[in-house]
């Protein structure tokens, strides 16, 4: 029925078919030939944009006018349903023994960046990129369901991301991102068409990661490489456009925030000291020298000799004496 939004699939159906069916990321999840590693690699970076997908949709969700309440339920549903998946994915890298704080891989960096980038757009721009993300990403894995993967290695994933009410969720999404482009003009169908192709792409980066063999570059700022267990760290809001976080303790990025706010803990208590057996001091050491002088002490100073006692006050009746003469009267 979105004519508008099928405009965009069939124009760039090359780049779509890539990103949401043909990748060999979802073809070898299917066959079950895509290897733990390959997967793990994944998994971990999807973990970390899941976290980043949850602000961008606190964030949405702040700006949707009071007026739009299917948008309201829309991105409530979605943003409760995000606060599971973040849970889930806890248990999955504990399940499968994977550290789940490794570092941002370059392609989740840009995907983090390019969300910033989002969340500063009209608030129509942000709900169309909040529905290609989730429509890509259902459709991607409802698909590895289709080709055979439901009893396959990946079959729990692909059940979890690929079911029908997640598809029946992402028609209702389509439903509103479709009212948003009618009657638009070319400027704007020209902005909605550039983020198409952009999450696109990185919807195929991203994929393209679980391949990557070099794997010790990163490239974000956002987290720093540390093990957590629990997602709920990830869950701040992106700041508003033009606004910076100030650098302190409360606004620092979760992983390193938690390293930091954890450091106490996890240090070694130190032994009581014992009141009957004080430790001794250390013995005093004098300082270095400055400039190579010694420090041998100065010969002490001679004693300064006596002063002469002050000349008496003159008297009190006489105070100016009379200057001798020296020339005859």
């Amino acid at each position: 029925d979105n004519m508008h939004l099928q405009g965009f699939f069939e124009a760039h159906s090359a780049l779509w078919n890539r990103a949401s069916s043909s990748h060999n990321f979802l073809t070898f999840a299917a066959d079950s030939t895509l290897t733990a590693a390959q997967f793990n690699t994944w998994l971990v970076q999807d973990a970390i944009f899941a976290a980043h997908f949850r602000a961008f949709l606190s964030t949405l969700l702040s700006r949707t006018p009071p007026s739009l309440s299917d948008d309201l339920a829309l991105l409530r549903s979605g943003l409760a349903a995000m606060d599971a998946e973040l849970a889930t994915f806890a248990d999955w890298g504990a399940k499968r023994g994977v550290a789940m704080g490794a570092a941002p891989l370059p392609a989740m960096g840009r995907y983090e960046k390019a969300l910033e980038e989002l969340a500063g757009e009209s608030y129509e721009v942000m709900f169309f990129g909040f529905y290609l993300i989730e429509v890509v990403y259902q459709k991607a894995w409802a698909g590895v369901l289709e080709k055979g993967g439901r009893d396959g290695m990946y079959g729990e994933f692909a059940t979890q991301w690929g079911s029908e009410g997640f598809g029946e969720y992402v028609k209702e999404v389509e439903g509103v991102a479709g009212r948003y482009l009618e009657g638009c003009g070319s400027e704007r169908q020209a902005e909605f068409d550039g983020w198409f192709q952009k999450i696109m792409k990185l919807e195929v980066e991203f994929w393209d990661m679980a391949f990557d063999t070099d794997q010790g570059k990163s490239v974000s700022v956002a987290f720093r490489a540390a093990p957590f267990d629990d997602f709920s760290f990830f869950r701040e809001e992106y700041p508003a456009p033009g606004r910076r976080k100030k650098n302190n303790a409360q606004n620092l990025p979760c992983i390193e925030k938690t390293r930091i706010l954890s450091a106490g803990a996890s240090a070694p208590a130190s032994a009581p000291r014992s009141p009957q057996t004080p430790a001794p001091r250390p013995p005093q050491t004098l300082r270095p020298p400055r400039r190579g002088k010694s420090r041998t002490p100065h010969p002490p100073r001679p004693p300064r000799p006596p002063t002469a006692s002050p000349p008496p006050p003159p008297s009190p009746n006489n105070r100016r004496t009379p200057r001798p003469q020296t020339h005859p009267p």
